[in-house]
Order: structure tokens, then C-alpha cells, then sequence
């Protein structure tokens, strides 16, 4: 069976979901960064709403997260295994975000658009990936 390749739209798709990701990672970054005697103790009080071990799922989504969309562009299989791993690391943060650190309180309704947006992210990677093993699309 001869082996095909995405179309320029799904590439492109991919491509833009990798600078996504690459965007989140700096974020991430520039969070781990940050000067805390810059921030006031309001905000010094919602960062300690999460503690280190939700901060490392934070980092697990982002870092297999972009992973996973560099395995997408080259058409590794792994690269869904991967995914799905960012996905859930994305659940686990938001769950904790949302329920646990009640961050709706402090960023109001934007918190909500945002975070449908990165679950949507993860999960459409993790589709892709899916579709990509469906067409035999993985070398």
C-alpha cells in the first residue's frame, strides 16, 4: 500500500497548532521567570493557589504538547501517545485551576474562554493524530 500524504490544509492546520504550542511553552517560561517582588499580594496570593505538582502538570502539557505537534509534522506514530499525555496533563490543570484554585474569582470570564481554547487545542492535536493513524499517514 502506497503511503500518502496530508493535505496542505492539514499541514498548515498542524503548523499552526505547533506555533501554538511553542507560544504556551513561553509562556510557561516567562511564568517560571517572573519577579515575584514586582507582583502585588494580590497576585502573590493567587500563585500560591497552585502549588509545585500542578505546576508540573502545567509544564507536561506544554513541553508533550509541543512534542507531540513536532511528531504530527514529521509523521511520527508516537506523536499521538504523546498528545493524549498533554491532554490529560491539560485536564488535571484546568480542573485544578477552575475547581481548586477557584481562578474564576480572581480573571473573571476570560479564564473560561482561554481555557476552552487550549482543551480544544489539545484535544483537536490529539484528533489529527488519530486521523493521521486512520489514512496511514505515520512514518
Amino acid at each position: 500500500m502506497i503511503k500518502q500524504n496530508p493535505s496542505k490544509r492539514i499541514k498548515a492546520f498542524v503548523m499552526i497548532l505547533l506555533v501554538w504550542n511553542l507560544l504556551g511553552v513561553s509562556l510557561f517560561v516567562m511564568d517560571l521567570l517572573v519577579d515575584l517582588t514586582t507582583l502585588n499580594d494580590a497576585e502573590l496570593e493567587f500563585r500560591s493557589r497552585f502549588p509545585l505538582w500542578i505546576k508540573m502538570f502545567n509544564a507536561a502539557a506544554v513541553t508533550l504538547g509541543l512534542l507531540g505537534s513536532i511528531g504530527l509534522v514529521f509523521r511520527k506514530a508516537w506523536s499521538k501517545s504523546v498528545l493524549v499525555m498533554s491532554l490529560i496533563s491539560v485536564i488535571i490543570q484546568m480542573y485544578h485551576s477552575f475547581f481548586v484554585a477557584n481562578s474564576l474569582d480572581y480573571l473573571g470570564n476570560s479564564e473560561v474562554i482561554l481555557s476552552c481554547i487550549i482543551i480544544a487545542g489539545a484535544l483537536t492535536l490529539v484528533w489529527i493524530a488519530d486521523f493521521y493513524k486512520g489514512k496511514n499517514w505515520f512514518i
